[in-house]
């Protein structure tokens, strides 16, 4: 199964990055329940990040389903970032 993601942005350390949802993707397992989104995202400076998110389904809230995700990527100035995330993914008709 292929998705998008339709939009958004997320903050670290008061930094907001904006997704370019124009080019993330995402693929889901239904035999593992799990996921991966990948796409790039633009820095409060300009600058571009290219971001792989790895999730999996941990239970049902609110509607949708929760997920926990990671990732690990290379920030401004050099910085190393690993990322721990909870999330809902919804399902859009």
């Amino acid at each position: 199964m292929v998705f998008k993601v339709l939009s958004g942005t997320f903050q670290i350390i008061s930094k907001d990055y904006v997704i370019d949802v124009g080019l993330w993707r995402g693929d889901y397992n239904l035999d593992t329940h799990t996921s991966v989104y990948q796409g790039p995202a633009t820095a409060p400076n300009g600058g571009l990040g290219y971001f792989i998110v790895y999730g999996q389904d941990i239970g049902l809230g609110s509607g949708g389903v929760l997920v926990h995700a990671s990732s690990d990527f290379l920030g401004e100035y050099g910085a190393q970032w690993d990322v721990q995330l909870s999330a809902i993914r919804y399902q859009i008709s």
